[in-house]
């Protein structure tokens, strides 16, 4: 039986890396490098780094060639690779943009769960996707198609799984208004030309139910917490 899990940020950042890994599993392989990186195990191919780590790149090249050393020589790491780190902190998104629910309301979790008291907070939270390449053109080629499958309407927004009580449920998270993935060039280690690195900075915005006790007798209902997308 699944564990409840409500509550939780790990989960709103686990839902949010299977969707970057669907949009990395769609790259075509246009370059002999991205072909190379296409047949990588998918867990090589994202590197989920720790929180400390989010705006330094440098480290994240760092810890990745530690960690994968090639032939004694970690200078041999496989290269394409992409790394995401999330911020430490969350915030709560103000009032006029998203209205959390402070009192708990009595809700269905879904269609046939029945009724549970629940309250959410509406969050946001900044995290960092880093695209590593020798070249160029490898490099862009990740940024393009990867911007190219987050700007399709049906991936303006993925679903968050929750279970409580042995009940599944998804709320929906999203990126904050008027989002449009922007390349940052950064350079790292020592000013070495024969390598390419694009940063995005992305703001999550997400709903965190907080699930209490079944109400066993109602009459009727304040809202539905599922989120269809």
């Amino acid at each position: 039986m699944s564990t409840n899990n409500t509550g939780r940020q790990d989960v709103v950042k686990e839902a949010f890396v299977r969707y970057i890994m669907a949009g990395i599993d769609e790259m075509l392989p246009i370059t002999p490098a991205l072909q190379k990186f296409n047949n990588m195990p998918r867990s090589s191919r994202l590197r989920v780094c720790p929180s400390r780590m989010v705006d330094d790149v440098q480290d994240m090249l760092n810890t990745y060639r530690r960690s994968s050393d090639v032939n004694g020589k970690a200078i041999d790491s496989p290269l394409p690779v992409m790394f995401i780190a999330f911020a430490k902190e969350t915030s709560p998104i103000p009032t006029d943009r998203g209205r959390s629910v402070a009192d708990f309301q009595t809700l269905n979790l879904n269609e046939t769960s029945g009724f549970y008291q629940v309250c959410m907070q509406h969050k946001s939270w900044r995290c960092q996707l880093v695209f590593v390449a020798h070249e160029h053109e490898t490099a862009t080629a990740m940024t393009d198609q990867m911007r190219l499958y987050m700007q399709r309407f049906k991936n303006h927004r993925w679903q968050i799984p929750w279970h409580h009580d042995g009940e599944d449920f998804e709320t929906t998270g999203t990126f904050e208004d008027g989002f449009e993935p922007m390349d940052s060039v950064i350079d790292v280690d020592g000013g070495r030309k024969n390598i390419t690195i694009f940063a995005w900075d992305l703001t999550l915005n997400y709903v965190l139910p907080f699930v209490g006790d079944k109400v066993t007798a109602i009459n009727a209902t304040d809202a539905n917490i599922q989120v269809k997308p």
